[in-house]
């Protein structure tokens, strides 16, 4: 019986954390790709308006 209560205990616990970071972690992985990208058009631009005229 105490297992029981054990294991459902660790489920409960375990479950919410696996659905939030399978839910959190694109959201994280899309806001670094998107600063990776911005960073990267932020440095074109300023290298390219040193450059040019």
């Amino acid at each position: 019986m105490n297992d029981v209560i054990t294991w459902y205990v660790t489920w409960i616990i375990v479950m919410p954390t696996v659905v939030l970071g399978l839910l959190v972690m694109p959201l994280i992985w899309g806001l670094m790709i998107m600063g990776i990208i911005r960073w990267f058009c932020w440095m074109k631009r300023c290298r390219s308006s040193e450059v040019g005229p």
